[in-house]
């Protein structure tokens, strides 16, 4: 994995390494590390109010957004997204007048929550807060977007950016950033413009994940007629299960089996030791 990438499982190796290899754009990678080169000399006493006005909201301009500030949110008891993002500005003033209603949020790219300057977004809050407030950040963005028509959220305390694609069910399909490592590696900036940009998630992204789509339906249906015409010639179950087990590996290395494993190794069947290597199309 990227060094500047803290966790992902939304994106495959192999679509990080076509991002890398896409044309840079030096300008305005060298705004953004000015940006952050800046806020370093007050981060150690940075409110939230501090971190949003000097460093957050001018990488948002930075990466071609539009944004509207403290969007009222549709349910009562929550407390909405800090920022709602759109493409450009006439959207923001198409969507006035759905201010505040479910409908709004079928308008916006992307709901963003923002936390003072390296705070911890994995943990929630305590003292006099709404109850919702109380919850652990990564959690408050997730129920936002499960219940908005939004189909990005961003979580981040300025050094830490978190992209999150909207829930199908309870899935977490996110990418985490450490932009403060960009200083250091220019390729990190490339890669944090290239996925959390306004192209970026209206074009870019969209079509990686189509594009990882098709190729991980083509390598599984491949997959699936090598391996049925394996246990069609294959007579015992034991030796069925074995062939499953190896199967699996192929696509996910770190599968273990225990009880399988037991039932085989009871029979005194083996199963080969291999070195496996997960496809670079299939994302953790």
């Amino acid at each position: 994995m990227h060094a500047s990438l803290l966790r992902n499982t939304l994106l495959s190796s192999f679509t990080i390494e076509k991002i890398l290899s896409l044309p840079k754009e030096e300008t305005i990678y060298a705004t953004t590390a000015q940006l952050v080169n800046k806020f370093q000399e007050m981060k150690g006493f940075a409110s939230e109010i501090h971190t949003e006005t000097n460093l957050i909201k001018p990488i948002l301009k930075n990466l071609g957004y539009a944004y509207e500030s403290k969007p009222k949110f549709f349910e009562e008891h929550v407390k909405g997204p800090d920022v709602a993002l759109f493409s450009q500005d006439q959207e923001i003033a198409q969507t006035s007048g759905l201010w505040g209603t479910e409908e709004y949020y079928t308008h916006t790219l992307c709901i963003l929550l923002l936390k003072r300057y390296g705070s911890n977004l994995q943990e929630g809050v305590s003292g006099f807060y709404l109850e919702f407030e109380n919850r652990i950040p990564l959690y408050q963005m997730m129920y936002l977007l499960k219940k908005a028509k939004t189909p990005w959220g961003i979580l981040t305390n300025g050094k830490s950016w978190i992209l999150l694609k909207k829930p199908l069910q309870y899935e977490k399909r996110l990418i985490e950033m450490d932009i403060e490592a960009s200083l250091v590696d220019h390729n990190a900036f490339h890669l944090f413009h290239k996925i959390f940009s306004c192209n970026g998630l209206t074009s870019l992204l969209p079509e990686m994940l189509e594009e990882e789509r098709n190729e991980l339906i083509d390598l599984l249906r491949t997959k699936k007629i090598s391996y049925q015409k394996s246990i069609r010639e294959t007579k015992k179950r034991a030796d069925i299960y074995s062939m499953v087990i190896t199967g699996s590996k192929e696509l996910f290395p770190n599968n273990s089996f225990p009880h399988t494993e037991e039932y085989l190794k009871e029979r005194q069947v083996k199963i080969s030791p291999q070195n496996f290597v997960k496809p670079s199309i299939i994302a953790e």
